[in-house]
């Protein structure tokens, strides 16, 4: 009986055994099956924000192409009603050495102004009294805030409201910044023949990785590889075969590189992998990533390469710039953006009224950080910098390095390397510069003569830019070549509406107008290819 007892227990211990490692499986299928319903739930939720996202930009491109097309209709019915006046105009059109010495009159039409100043004697005071008018003039129309040490008077905040967190006592959440897996054959590689060829200078009190010469060197996730290779591009550019391996490594970096270089796409594609590897937004959480740029032109463009490459991988971009009505930009903000692309001063509007929180801002870039000094935007930046926690990874980019600029990266970036492209400050090696030495009186017929120059070398009119000092000048050329009647200009500067400069700079990009004559609203961010020739009609008031 005791034996029979015995076996009896040993087979129920072995039932039970059996049973508790059945469970212990089931339990196991259980956990897998969730993390795998749970990664499949992710991906879902990701897919369909990319479609979300492709959904609202075709809605968006089909808006913009009704407003373009209504936008034509307007500029087209307004021209030929301002074609009467730009007659009368013309039959008393000033002369170029009538050139005006100041510009402060509010109350006098730029017109009066120049006839009541009459030929007097050009001198710097003067000049540089003018160009501090015509900046405020134009910032104040582009919805800029603040202009150097005279911020105060064009009466914008720079966001006295905001209250900066105590960051010592606040508790900040761990996050991944660390991408870059370095290829053996990139490390083993001799880094110096092509720093050298490419005139790369890297500074940093540790090695620097070495630049990749490839696309798949970067080990970019095939969204943006894919990306890549749908925009036809063959290999990086020295500020972006350098950059990458830095910004990806989780590193800070000043990047000096003039521009057209390629800084957007260096800092870009970084920014993108850095936002795919964060925890989803959640709730009113603000964006993952922030791209400070000085002027709304420029910060159109970076959107664009932002949806560009940015779609495949689920990442949704929002732009925020002033003169324009701010409804849809929040409602940009309100359905969920990683990225955000923004000018200081609508930004800090957004941020005041509650809109919007630099929260979650891991990934900051300061673009064009020289312009933004030199429109007066140093409280502003100063202020956002602020706002965001001090752990966060920070890109600085700028053509040249001003004291001030090098103050605001010693403020606010830790430990950078820093990456240069050439000389700073230094005439670009890939354009032709000629100076013309001429009278006054001579500088029209001049002009004239170049235009035609270039049209009998090309068989076309090339995509020129003529820059001049004051808006009164600008449109005393456009006239010129109205009355001419050979080539087709326009002219973009602080007195135009936004839907007049997107209208003008969408014909000049096009090469439906050839001839883009502008003050330095243009100067500088602007992304326009196959421009053949640029005129400075004035002398620039500032070497850059």
């Amino acid at each position: 009986m005791s034996s029979g007892g015995s076996w009896q227990s040993i087979v129920h211990g072995q039932c039970t055994a059996e049973g508790v490692l059945d469970a212990q499986e089931t339990s196991t299928d259980a956990q897998t099956s969730g993390k795998v319903q749970h990664k499949l739930a992710q991906q879902q939720a990701r897919e369909r924000a990319a479609e979300e996202a492709k959904q609202q930009r075709e809605k968006f491109e089909q808006q913009r192409k009704e407003m373009e097309a209504k936008m034509k209709a307007a500029m087209e019915q307004q021209m030929k009603n301002q074609q009467a006046k730009k007659e009368k105009a013309k039959e008393r059109s000033i002369e170029s050495k009538a050139l005006p010495v100041k510009r402060l009159n509010s109350n006098m039409s730029a017109e009066d102004e120049l006839q009541k100043t009459g030929n007097k004697k050009w001198d710097s005071k003067a000049a540089k009294q003018l160009a501090k008018k015509q900046k405020e003039e134009i910032f104040a129309t582009m919805g800029i805030v603040g202009f150097g040490k005279d911020a105060k008077d064009l009466g914008v905040p720079a966001g006295s409201k905001l209250q900066a967190p105590v960051w010592d006592e606040t508790t900040l959440v761990p996050f991944e910044r660390n991408f870059y897996q370095e290829w053996p054959s990139v490390a083993e590689r001799d880094a110096k023949p092509y720093r050298d060829a490419k005139e790369i200078m890297v500074s940093w009190k540790y090695p620097v990785p070495n630049p990749v010469v490839l696309f798949d060197e970067a080990a970019f996730p095939p969204a943006i590889s894919q990306a890549l290779s749908l925009a036809g591009h063959t290999e990086p550019t020295p500020i972006q075969a350098q950059a990458w391996p830095i910004a990806l490594s989780g590193c800070d970096m000043i990047g000096l590189a003039e521009t057209g270089s390629g800084k957007t796409l260096a800092y870009m594609l970084p920014a993108i992998v850095h936002v795919s590897a964060q925890p989803e937004l959640r709730g009113e959480d603000g964006p993952l990533a922030l791209v400070l740029c000085p002027t709304r032109e420029l910060a159109c463009q970076i959107q664009v390469e932002a949806d560009k490459f940015g779609e495949r991988a689920g990442v949704l971009s929002s732009c925020l710039y002033g003169g324009v009505d701010k409804a849809p930009q929040k409602r940009q903000l309100q359905r969920g953006s990683h990225l955000c692309i923004a000018c200081p001063g609508r930004l800090i509007d957004f941020l005041e009224t509650g809109t919007t929180n630099l929260n979650r801002i891991t990934f900051f870039v300061l673009d064009e950080a020289d312009r933004m000094m030199d429109m007066g935007f140093d409280k502003q930046v100063r202020k956002i910098f602020e706002l965001v926690r001090p752990d966060r990874q920070t890109l600085m980019f700028s053509a040249t390095w001003p004291t001030q600029v090098r103050k605001l990266a010693s403020d606010f970036l830790r430990d950078p390397v820093t990456v240069q492209i050439g000389k700073l400050s230094a005439a670009n090696q890939n354009i032709k510069q000629t100076v013309v030495c001429i009278t006054e009186e001579g500088k029209r017929n001049r002009l004239f003569q170049l235009i035609q120059s270039a049209v009998d070398k090309e068989e076309e009119v090339p995509k020129s830019i003529i820059f001049c000092l004051t808006k009164v000048r600008c449109e005393y050329l456009c006239s010129a070549f109205d009355k001419k009647g050979e080539w087709k200009a326009q002219t973009i500067h602080g007195d135009k509406t936004q839907m007049e400069r997107d209208y003008i700079i969408s014909e000049f990009r096009n090469g439906n107008c050839p001839l883009l004559i502008a003050t330095d609203v243009a100067a500088r961010g602007l992304d326009i290819k196959d421009v053949r020739l640029v005129i400075n009609y004035d002398m620039p008031l500032q070497l850059e």
